[in-house]
């Protein structure tokens, strides 16, 4: 296998998958958000996904973030009994209230409301990388695309593929070797699902013979998904010259291809 990322719940792991190319960020907004706690962060303005393990299955949310502070947390998918899942749903509020999701979890339906915490704390993880600084050098064009030279600013352009930037018409390419061994789950770039919604990565990516090696993705999946170093793309993206050494992808989850 290759690179690869993608639809959660993985229906394959494509070689085809495993590219990334690139566009230009915009210029990032954060502010401090200060939960009740008085525990400070930096959240950067944006819609984020993150996605915990209810009781039945993966639970996937959006984050909101305005002004720093979480605005808005919608539901995108989720399996769980609808009963327990009513009421674990109030604490979207208590959450945006509090500007945490370490909050106390809703008793009698526990394994939901920790389903998501644990989605919220995604997101918010997410939304704490600054759009900026995520290319050592560059401009994006063919003739001087942006270079990504650590584990660092390859995470970071992989949330913002999640995030919502397609990088069409945009270049990027490696310049070093790239270690992952230090990411205990690689977050795939682009998100996992295999609707016509998911977010894709639609540049180029030129891994200009260099290797990414040491690539860990793990986790149990419940619904349609793609895995690897990408996860989608979109139909004119171009991944070219990229070495993959070392990878290990442990998943489960009925349907799932390897």
């Amino acid at each position: 296998m290759f690179l690869g990322k993608g639809l959660k719940r993985c229906i394959s792991i494509t070689v085809l998958s495993f590219m990334i190319a690139v566009m230009m960020l915009p210029s990032g907004i954060c502010a401090y958000a200060e939960d009740t706690a008085g525990n400070s962060a930096v959240y950067y303005d944006g819609t984020y996904e993150g996605t915990g393990q209810g009781h039945k299955g993966k639970v996937t949310v959006s984050v909101t973030i305005t002004d720093g502070k979480i605005a808005e947390i919608n539901e995108v998918s989720q399996e769980e009994t609808s009963s327990y899942w009513e009421k674990a749903r109030a604490l979207f509020e208590t959450i945006k209230s509090e500007q945490t999701a370490e909050v106390d979890a809703i008793s009698g339906a526990t394994n939901s409301s920790n389903g998501i915490k644990e989605a919220v704390n995604d997101a918010l993880a997410k939304a704490s990388i600054d759009p900026e600084g995520w290319y050592a050098s560059g401009d994006g064009t063919s003739e001087n695309p942006y270079l990504i030279t650590s584990p660092d600013q390859l995470s970071r352009f992989a949330a913002a593929v999640d995030d919502g930037e397609d990088f069409a018409g945009q270049y990027l390419a490696l310049d070093e070797d790239i270690d992952l061994s230090g990411i205990d789950n690689w977050n795939p770039i682009g998100t996992e699902g295999a609707t016509a919604s998911a977010k894709k990565f639609a540049g180029t990516f030129d891994g200009r013979g260099h290797t990414i090696k040491a690539m860990k993705i793990s986790g149990a999946y419940t619904a349609e998904t793609n895995v690897g170093l990408f996860a989608s793309l979109a139909s004119t993206a171009v991944i070219k010259n990229i070495h993959m050494t070392d990878v290990s992808v442990e998943i489960t989850g009925s349907g799932v291809l390897r």
